[in-house]
């Protein structure tokens, strides 16, 4: 949620990394974008975020870097890419040690990277 908050609120508008200037293209390429069959509800317009449910957020942070990466500076989309590869190790039905020990990494180094 607080990702969103950066990139759609009015109070970040002059920062290099907000969305809010072209939140409207950003719905129209989410409306073209093709989601995983398992994915039965779509999502809601980005001017609703503030209303999205917890799968609305799950599904915004691992499918939709395309329609972000088109539109974030390279910095930031590379360090989305890091969260969403993240999530997406989390997401796995089995763990292992090798497994957690990836995901610690790639978390400390998307802390470490966090652009200022």
């Amino acid at each position: 949620m607080r990702l969103l908050e950066l990139w759609f609120d009015t109070q970040y508008r002059n920062q290099p990394w907000s969305l809010i200037s072209i939140i409207g293209l950003i719905d129209v390429s989410l409306s073209i974008h093709k989601f995983p069959p398992t994915i039965c509800r779509t999502l809601r317009t980005f001017l609703k975020y503030t209303d999205f449910k917890a799968g609305e957020l799950r599904y915004t942070l691992l499918f939709v870097l395309t329609s972000f990466s088109i539109y974030l500076p390279h910095k930031h989309c590379r360090h989305l890419l890091l969260l969403v590869v993240l999530a997406h190790r989390c997401e796995s039905k089995s763990t292992s040690s090798d497994r957690i020990l990836n995901i610690k990494r790639l978390a400390n180094e998307f802390i470490y990277q966090f652009p200022l």
